[in-house]
């Protein structure tokens, strides 16, 4: 009866634990080397449940005692090596069988317990060595790869997709030096044909371990320089696998006395993840402590700053034309991202942009706007606080709306940005030949640009003919992966060290960069508002006018979409050949030279500029009889982070008052131009912010 009931229980046994782990599976990354010794597991399991009977029966083994219940362990493991052989396993179902027959069990059963025993004490060695040798193996392939590579750069991605593909490509290119890795890749996911032939040739290594196990490369003397941790993929698994890492790090970095501390080895680290939630925001800043930096990147903004970067709202800039009317046609986030992203880009000092948004998700997107961002409009009244209009109209029926016609052919910057790029290239055509109708073929068109993800697309979207028209349509594309997903997107060195710059600056007081770095990485506030500053450096050159009059000088057209964009690739190039670098010279000295009102106009549309980018991010004004009691309450702090309020996103002739309270509760003295003279700094410093650190 005891062998029925071991086979039994240890039948049940398995089912239930395979059961069980089929679901962790499923809801987790596989690992062979994981499944392997779970498996050795369970038959090491069935192996002692089935060797019970075995033990309580001595006398057949020739013993005359019986042992100790604390030897029973080690002589089963003792006879399971003995008859791991299937000769020896055999032989024993022989004399099994016999015995079986002593106590009236059924041979044909005696026969199937002994065979069945025999199989599992042989898997239990064979799963064993493989799950041994796969840990090692993945352990050893690491060493080996980061011994080759002594002093570089690891850009370890987490999975692999069509964005990260196009990065790594990108990095061969751009940082030769880079050695790049991609985790938690499943082997059925790999890339094939060219593709795969290119990720072999940059020398690409794939592993299916989580990003922690590569942490520890960090830890050794012979670290690379960096390890760049790269969760670009558009899925919620990057949150998870994220957290996973900055739990490591926390784990790495607590003390005995569980006072939280830097991890000795943060600045080594790097951690850029595609992400929107604020929730995600707000978790990674409660791990940012320990001193590695973390960057949030939302997918939407990142298209939004490539294309501004790219075709600058001030192209459209006309003197005889102080208004520029941008148009987004789109229904999806990135469209939303790009139309609220130019509100704040498209503040200068001698001009004003008109913002129009065509969808059919107008009216769902302008009640949002109203209860996430407060500050854009005016409460008492409902007006909006920057020229905005928003049509509800299907993206392909835009020519049949008259307002939306109307908009159209009023148009200085026209964005269409549909979820679909098959969708986006039929409308910029159809459009394109309408303008073309109307307004006539000699006459300045509207910058037309033209959202397109599919690189082999936006490739063929330069020069798109119309022969109906007879006319070559030169559209304008951005948002490629090839383009979103770059190293000037993701990691964008100078982009860094000029935000460096620009949080020195605001520091103030001769600050060191580590300093400035620090400050960053501890707050995700901090960092995108001193990015966005940096971003807007180069639009200060055509606030002052001096970018156009130099453009002119040059025998170069400052409305050309190429060479305005060309001042933006003298401030933000990794390194400069001889010819830009004089004529950095040239601009930075005429700046130098500007007067002290011309400045203050600067300044002020610097301060405006921050405004409006405050407000497109949900903050409100603060009144000025909460300053003191909100600073009482916030251990001196002026914001709040809660409600979202900010006392200087005021007017430039508000800030003396606002800085005379907050001054004189911080320093004991009053300075009414301490805000003011925020601007003015940034607005002094441009070139230096501009030059490598």
């Amino acid at each position: 009866m005891s062998y029925l009931i071991c086979f039994c229980v240890a039948a049940l046994a398995t089912v239930l634990l395979t059961v069980r782990y089929l679901r962790y599976l499923h809801s987790t990354r596989r690992h062979y080397g994981q499944i392997a010794g779970f498996f050795m597991l369970v038959a090491l399991l069935d192996s002692f449940l089935l060797f019970l009977p075995y033990y309580a029966n001595f006398d057949l083994l020739g013993i005359n005692e019986k042992l100790p219940w604390w030897m029973l362990v080690p002589y089963l493991l003792t006879h399971m090596l003995q008859i791991n052989s299937l000769d020896a396993s055999y032989e024993t179902a022989l004399l099994w069988t016999e015995a079986g027959g002593t106590f009236g069990q059924a041979a044909a059963f005696q026969k199937l317990y002994v065979f069945v025993l025999s199989y599992l004490s042989a898997a239990v060695p064979i799963l064993g060595v493989l799950a041994v040798s796969s840990v090692f193996y993945e352990r050893i392939r690491y060493w080996w790869v980061s011994h080759l590579t002594r002093g570089k750069t690891f850009q370890i991605f987490n999975g692999i997709g069509r964005g990260s593909v196009a990065l790594a490509e990108d990095l061969a290119k751009e940082q030769p030096g880079s050695r790049i890795i991609f985790c938690n890749v499943d082997l059925d996911d790999l890339p094939t044909g060219r593709e795969m032939d290119e990720l072999i040739a940059m020398g690409a290594v794939f592993t299916q371990q989580a990003p922690p196990v590569l942490l520890r490369c960090a830890e050794y003397r012979w670290a690379p320089n960096r390890l760049n941790y790269l969760f670009v993929l558009e899925e919620d698994q990057n949150l998870e696998d994220a957290m996973q890492l900055l739990d490591t790090i926390h784990g790495k970095a607590a003390s005995p006395d569980g006072q939280e501390r830097d991890w000795p080895c943060a600045e080594r680290v790097q951690i850029r993840m595609m992400g929107k939630t604020k929730e995600a925001e707000g978790l990674l800043d409660a791990r940012q402590k320990h001193g590695v930096q973390v960057r949030m990147m939302d997918y939407g903004r990142t298209v939004a700053y490539d294309l501004y970067r790219k075709y600058p709202l001030f192209m459209a800039y006309a003197p005889e034309k102080p208004c520029i009317r941008q148009v987004v046609i789109g229904d999806n986030p990135t469209a939303r991202e790009i139309f609220l992203e130019g509100i704040w880009l498209g503040q200068m000092q001698h001009t004003y942009s008109t913002s129009v948004y065509i969808g059919p998700d107008a009216d769902t997107f302008q009640d949002e706007l109203r209860v996430n961002c407060p500050g854009l409009h005016e409460e008492d009244t409902g007006r909006w606080l920057y020229p905005m209009q928003f049509l509800k109209v299907n993206c392909g029926s835009v020519l049949l709306d008259s307002d939306a016609r109307a908009c159209v052919l009023q148009s200085d910057y026209l964005v269409v940005a549909t979820a679909d790029d098959e969708d986006n290239i039929k409308y910029s055509v159809n459009l394109r030949s309408f303008i073309c109708r109307k307004i006539g073929q000699n006459s300045d068109f509207p910058f037309m640009l033209v959202y397109v993800r599919d690189d082999l697309k936006a490739d063929k979207l330069w020069n798109i003919s119309v022969l109906e028209s007879k006319v070559q349509y030169n559209f304008l594309a951005f948002g490629s992966d090839r383009r979103t997903f770059s190293v000037w997107n993701i990691l964008s060195n100078r982009l860094e060290e000029m935000t460096v710059g620009v949080q020195l600056t605001y520091m103030q007081g001769g600050a060191a960069p580590e300093q400035a770095r620090r400050e960053l990485n501890g707050s995700t506030y901090n960092y995108a508002s001193s990015e966005a500053a940096a971003m807007y450096l180069a639009a200060r050159l055509f606030d002052s006018g001096l970018a156009e009059k130099f453009l002119q000088e040059c025998g170069l057209r400052s409305d050309a979409a190429a060479q305005a964009a060309w001042i933006y690739r003298l401030f933000f190039a990794e390194s400069r050949s001889e010819e830009s670098s004089r004529a950095f010279s040239v601009l930075e000295e005429r700046f130098r030279a500007l007067d002290d009102n011309t400045l203050e106009l600067l300044a002020q549309a610097e301060h405006a500029r921050w405004n409006a980018y405050m407000r497109v991010l949900g903050w409100t004004t603060m009144p000025p009889e909460k300053i003191l009691p909100n600073m009482e309450r916030c251990g001196n702090d002026h914001k709040n982070y809660i409600t979202l309020e900010h006392p200087c996103i005021t007017d430039w002739e508000e800030l003396p008052n606002v800085s005379a309270i907050v001054s004189e509760r911080k320093k004991g003295r009053i300075n009414r131009r301490m805000y003011q003279d925020y601007d003015l700094d940034m607005v002094r410093n441009l070139f230096r912010i501009a030059k490598p650190l």
